[in-house]
């Protein structure tokens, strides 16, 4: 905002902002950034631009950015009076106008197209900081081995022993995998003190079939067969473990983020742009 300021001031010094002119009206309606631009007056593009970035749907650079086109505009709105002749009066260009509106303002011919629009990380909207979705992956596994025999506490020596090579291959198997940034509470010096943590919102990974074959172990033809009657039940367990292993795996990252979290908020609440008062406190499973 103090940038902004100098901007607009030595625009209005080159008689470049002046209000009543080219759409620059009043101070912005937020009455912090009012105070904050000395109640300099502002077009209704740069008011917007504020809204925006006050609800953190914009970050500073991209608030910055409107200011210094909207300014360029208006030195474009003079000298094309000054071209003109005229010295008292600016006109707005109604068809420029609208050019200019629509390169500054997110979400307008100006910027990119719907579903690649960088917005800031806003968690009062949506906590979420990491979405991952994936369908349709495909697992081979070709000539591992294997041995099938009883536990050594229960075996006799008329127990047979298979022992072989085989295929594994895993069809469609989806993740989704959803982590967002909230706020829990730790010790530190004595004090309690809140921090940002990241957490597993939501994890889901299916499979929908597995296909097991197995050869080289003698009875080729008798073991096939006994797999291919339990595959809906391997296909069940292997399922349940690849979720608690994906789990467990996330779980040992965030723990080991979340630690780094721990010690230094401030840096991590810096780099998202937003302050402790902007997250959700973690919920307490119970």
């Amino acid at each position: 905002l103090d940038h902004i300021r100098i901007l607009l001031l030595n625009a209005q010094r080159h008689g470049c902002w002046q209000e009543g002119e080219g759409g620059v009206h009043q101070p912005p309606a937020d009455r912090y950034v009012a105070s904050v631009l000395g109640g300099l007056p502002v077009s209704s593009v740069l008011n917007c631009g504020i809204e925006l970035w006050r609800n953190l749907e914009i970050d500073d650079d991209e608030l910055l950015e409107i200011a210094i086109r909207d300014v360029s505009y208006q030195i474009q709105l003079q000298q094309q009076r000054e071209e003109s002749g005229e010295e008292k009066e600016c006109k707005e260009d109604p068809q420029l106008a609208v050019t200019y509106r629509q390169a500054l303002l997110p979400g307008t011919a100006g910027m990119p197209e719907k579903g690649y629009v960088q917005h800031r990380f806003n968690p009062r909207v949506d906590p979420s900081i990491l979405y991952l979705e994936i369908q349709n992956l495909t697992f081979h596994l070709e000539k591992f081995l294997f041995r099938i025999e009883k536990h050594e506490s229960r075996r006799t020596v008329f127990d047979p022993v298979f022992e072989g090579s085989g295929s594994l291959t895993v069809r469609n198997v989806s993740i989704k995998l959803r982590v967002e940034c909230v706020k829990d509470y730790v010790k530190h010096l004595g004090r309690k003190r809140a921090v940002p943590m990241l957490q597993i919102r939501e994890l889901d990974v299916q499979l929908e079939k597995i296909k097991l074959k197995v050869k080289d172990t003698g009875a080729d033809w008798l073991l096939n067969k006994v797999v291919k009657s339990f595959e809906d039940n391997i296909t069940q367990i292997l399922a349940t473990n690849l979720n608690e292993q994906v789990r467990t795996q996330m779980d040992l990252a965030l723990e080991n983020l979340n630690g780094y979290f721990a010690v230094n908020p401030d840096l991590v609440l810096s780099m998202l742009d937003i302050t402790i008062d902007d997250l959700e406190e973690k919920e307490t499973m119970v």
